[in-house]
């Protein structure tokens, strides 16, 4: 598989008093999922 260039754009509406919380959530959960997405496509 040749590499490629992507880009990846997020409308969210979070409340503010919830919004460090959810970055915090987001970045761990969705953000290392795709890089392992990536990792596992690297390899084909």
């Amino acid at each position: 598989m040749s590499g490629g260039n992507a880009i990846l754009i997020v409308w969210t509406d979070i409340p503010a008093e919830e919004e460090d919380a959810f970055n915090e959530w987001y970045n761990r959960e969705q953000v290392l999922g795709r890089n392992a997405l990536r990792l596992m496509n690297m390899g084909d």
